[in-house]
């Protein structure tokens, strides 16, 4: 079935109106004409419309012409509708994106600019693969990024003083830069490192830290990652606000790349 053309043809308001009373019953196109008040060689062509479509049927008696609904094309358009109406995670997503931007305007508009936020999540892989996940860039490309997003870029210098930068691509292209230094460093156990999220003239919208805790645990390994934000101002809400939501899944990918990694 070519949907979008059903659903063009069931756009124009006579059409629709055809089929509505087509719904209870098979009709003439005479009883059409009388119900729907148009002139019948319009309904003749709307008629035609429908059949073209895969609507209608058309069933010459004798005569008479009575038309029918094709309720087994319906029933597939339905299927289809039925399932570009089953919800995604993505659309969730969206909406609690919207409201984390809403809530950071707000906080910031209450002289709110310096907050923390703790995200983790367990992965079935030994502390040494999760830090070489953290600390090379190779492997940093495959995972650090949320839904819908990409790693174009990324530079990791795991040493104290070291640099560290990540570019994000969106699917449609728009580049999102952060870039900082490595703090601390405690090899396979904790990293600590800013990574400030950049405007496009390259200076950073507010000062992000992220401490990245590893511990063995029940055979694979915890990761605790808390990310303090500071100076967080109006220009900086939109990207402030998806912190906690870009890193739960981010840290899912993570999780995914290395636990299908360890299998």
């Amino acid at each position: 079935m070519d949907e979008q053309r059903v659903l063009a043809a069931l756009a124009e308001p006579t059409r629709f109106e055809i089929v509505r009373h087509l719904a209870a019953s098979p009709r003439t196109i005479g009883e059409l004409v009388e119900r729907t008040g148009a002139q019948q060689p319009q309904v003749t062509r709307h008629v035609q419309a429908l059949e073209a479509a895969g609507v209608v049927s058309v069933h010459q008696l004798g005569r008479r012409r009575v038309v029918a609904l094709d309720r087994r094309r319906l029933r597939g358009l339905a299927d289809w509708l039925g399932a570009v109406a089953v919800g995604s995670p993505s659309d969730d997503a969206l909406v609690q994106y919207e409201r984390a931007i809403a809530a950071e305007e707000a906080g910031i508009a209450a002289g709110v600019t310096d907050r923390t936020v703790e995200v983790g999540v367990d992965v079935a892989a030994a502390p040494a693969d999760v830090w070489r996940a953290w600390t090379d860039p190779d492997v940093v490309r495959r995972w650090w990024a949320p839904e819908h997003f990409e790693v174009a870029e990324a530079i990791v210098e795991p040493w104290v003083g070291g640099r560290v930068a990540i570019v994000l691509r969106e699917g449609d292209g728009t580049l999102h830069r952060a870039a900082g230094e490595v703090l601390a460093v405690d090899p396979v156990r904790r990293l600590e490192l800013e990574l400030s999220p950049l405007d496009a003239d390259g200076v950073p919208l507010f000062r992000l830290v992220q401490v990245v805790a590893l511990a063995e645990d029940a055979g694979g390994t915890r990761v605790d990652l808390t990310i303090r934000l500071s100076g967080v101002g109006p220009e900086g809400a939109a990207v402030a606000g998806g912190v906690r939501l870009g890193w739960e899944e981010t840290l899912t990918s993570l999780a995914r790349l290395l636990d299908v990694s360890a299998s």
